[in-house]
């Protein structure tokens, strides 16, 4: 109830939140104008079809920002739906081992920070492709590991590293 609340006074009260909700809702009014990169994420997505245009062969860039919030639509017109869904099995399996990491620590700060940051990871990557297809209004974020940003693949890294080191035993330093 409160996030539908604050969802319904964001749109109301700030402008980027209006303007995302409304190209999400209806891009097509705004093709040219202001929903302008979500309408070329859709043909690029559908140009993919199952197998891609191959690699190199897309016309991603005529999607504005595709280097950054929209990698996933570059991907999915380049190497199809088999792609796409390579890319969303990769994360899945990250998120799996997450969960894996988390379930086998004995300590309850290992299992609290695993937890998080697999839940960190999993979410960022929903939200982004879920946003470039259209499933959800896009929030901003990245896709970790394919979208352009030294922050990005910094922090994205930080996280997996954070992972790997949770996953050796409990035993020794920092007992």
């Amino acid at each position: 109830v409160f996030l539908l609340a604050a969802g319904i006074i964001g749109y109301f009260a700030f402008d980027v939140v209006s303007l995302r909700v409304d190209t999400w809702w209806n891009p097509w009014p705004e093709a040219n104008n202001r929903a302008f990169q979500i309408v070329q994420s859709i043909y690029a997505i559908a140009a993919g079809q199952i197998i891609g245009q191959g690699v190199g062969q897309g016309a991603a860039g005529f999607i504005p920002v595709v280097h950054s919030d929209f990698a996933f639509a570059a991907v999915a017109e380049e190497w199809g739906l088999i792609g796409s869904i390579g890319v969303v099995i990769l994360v899945a399996l990250l998120a799996g081992r997450g969960v894996r990491i988390a379930g086998r620590s004995s300590r309850a700060f290992r299992i609290y920070l695993a937890a998080g940051i697999t839940i960190l990871f999993a979410v960022q990557a929903l939200l982004i492709m879920a946003g470039v297809t259209r499933l959800l209004p896009l929030t901003g974020v990245t896709l970790p590991f394919l979208s352009y940003g030294g922050s990005s693949m910094l922090m994205s890294s930080l996280m997996v590293g954070l992972l790997l080191y949770l996953s050796a035993p409990d035993e020794g330093i920092g007992r």
